[in-house]
């Protein structure tokens, strides 16, 4: 996260590794996994730190306990990535069955939204588009 000069990274075993980038970097706190659900994707947002996962939930972390605060469930099974648009209002997340589900940032937990019109196969990543109006996904075989 650029304002807070935070980074947070998956590792092989699913713990998340959250490092302090402000002076010399360093790891400052570990999430380890819980009942071994994958990590595929992780974002931040104003603070807040989000993740998707085979497991078809986009989960939020609490920073200070360092557990999940709640997980809710995307459709259509595994969730492969995530992305926060640009207003820091909606949060993306691509499944494998080729559905972009969307969410709203509420304070408290995230609302879900819509669902987008099915792609081709899996959406192994997406991003916003600069204006917040588009999506870019891309799959195995497209972008």
């Amino acid at each position: 996260e650029k304002h807070t000069k935070r980074l947070a990274l998956s590792r092989s075993d699913n713990s998340i590794e959250l490092w302090d980038l402000s002076l010399t970097p360093h790891i400052d706190r570990v999430i380890q996994s819980s009942d071994n659900i994958s990590v595929e994707s992780l974002v931040w947002c104003n603070g807040r730190l989000f993740s998707s996962g085979l497991n078809g939930m986009v989960t939020e972390y609490d920073l200070l306990t360092l557990l999940p605060k709640y997980s809710t469930p995307v459709t259509s099974g595994p969730c492969w990535c995530l992305d926060i648009d640009g207003q820091k209002t909606t949060i993306a997340a691509g499944t494998e069955d080729g559905y972009i589900n969307l969410f709203q940032i509420m304070d408290d937990s995230i609302l879900y939204d819509k669902i987008l019109d099915k792609q081709e196969g899996r959406i192994m990543c997406l991003a916003w588009e600069a204006t917040g109006d588009r999506i870019v996904t891309g799959s195995e075989d497209a972008v």
